[in-house]
């Protein structure tokens, strides 16, 4: 039998269309404020929400994509791997349709789950990348596909998922979809062997989905306490600078001690000053070298810390109305990032970023 691109029992209900990548800044609609801090992705509307994420996962980013000219998706992917393989993967998709329609998400929720005072619907299927590359080249799953491998993440090719979907508006406009994938190696057989000629689920299928469906629900939790995390919280500190002596002696010590890989280098005033960004999931670091301040006997050490927060330029619109003067922003299309650099009273530099997209 012929391995299934998707099972579409569960979504007969709502028309299904294919993704294809953003059309243009000047299309895309205004999105919610929604951010990931310490591994829980943090919604301020449709719906307001706050999901943790197991420590298993690590947060490697979001994209966002246009779904044909009627709907609009955000994805937030998380993995699970080991050495760059891909062994899980969870993912959040915010969608809804554009104000060019007036199309509905009609799905029956009589059998839905009620899940930190939301109610979700769940189903099992199985897929394969490459058929989806073949036969939607520009769906969703195709596009995490590209998007984990530009990541350098490898995705092996059948995939066994648990879905959880909620609708969280009365209009029914927009939805939230929960995904959680597996290897479906893992199960020592091959995905064609999960449905009879008939579509039908067969019997170790069903077996499997149900273990599938239990370790689902294990790798998240809805958080209901607001004191929790506030979408205005700051994380903890992810970056910091350092001046350094020997800019080759400094970056070797950091790609070996902390496992970061170098983001980009650079040079100017005829190579006295030199920058070296490096990063990994989780951390970054900018090592600054400067002659003026070495032969000036100028003490090394750190030279600015970085913080997470969900937009800057909330912050900045905060700043301007105390003291009618509105901070830069700098854009860094190369990192996905908005930065906005603030001196504090002892004038110690402190770097927030936000997402490009806020």
């Amino acid at each position: 039998m012929k391995p299934h691109y998707i099972k579409l029992g569960f979504i007969a209900s709502v028309l299904f269309f294919i993704a294809q990548p953003a059309l243009g800044q000047s299309d895309r609609p205004t999105l919610p404020d929604r951010s990931v801090l310490n591994n829980v992705l943090v919604s301020s509307s449709l719906p307001e929400i706050r999901v943790a994420v197991a420590p298993e996962f690590t947060y490697v980013g979001r994209f966002d994509f246009f779904i044909r000219d009627v709907a609009y998706g955000e994805r937030f992917v998380f993995v699970d791997a080991d050495d760059k393989k891909v062994q899980r993967l969870f993912i959040f998709q915010f969608e809804g349709f554009l104000p060019t329609n007036t199309m509905t998400y009609n799905y029956n929720f009589s059998q839905a789950e009620e899940m930190g005072g939301f109610r979700f619907r769940q189903n099992t299927w199985a897929y394969s990348n490459n058929d989806a590359l073949i036969n939607s080249p520009e769906g969703e799953g195709s596009l995490t596909a590209k998007f984990l491998r530009s990541k350098g993440y490898e995705l092996e090719d059948e995939l066994m998922m648990s879905r959880f979907l909620m609708v969280p508006d009365e209009e029914r406009r927009n939805e939230l979809i929960l995904f959680y994938l597996e290897n479906a190696s893992t199960t020592g057989r091959s995905i064609a062997s999960f449905y009879d000629n008939q579509d039908n689920r067969t019997a170790h299928w069903r077996e499997i989905s149900k273990e599938l469906t239990a370790r689902s629900r294990e790798s998240f939790s809805i958080v209901t306490s607001k004191s929790q995390v506030s979408s205005r919280d700051i994380e903890a500190p992810f970056y910091f600078a350092v001046k350094v002596a020997n800019m080759e002696r400094s970056t070797e010590w950091y790609q070996q001690v902390l496992g970061l890989e170098m983001l980009d280098e650079t040079w100017i005033r005829n190579d006295s000053l030199g920058i070296v960004n490096l990063m990994n999931e989780r951390l970054a670091v900018e090592l600054i070298f400067d002659a003026r301040s070495s032969s000036k006997g100028l003490t090394q050490g750190f030279f600015k810390v970085g913080f997470h927060v969900p937009n800057v330029g909330e912050i900045a619109d905060r700043i301007e109305r105390k003291t009618s003067s509105r901070p830069g922003i700098v854009n860094d299309e190369k990192r996905g990032i908005r930065i906005l650099q603030l001196k504090d009273p002892d004038n110690n530099t402190i770097q927030l970023q936000s997402p490009l997209s806020h």
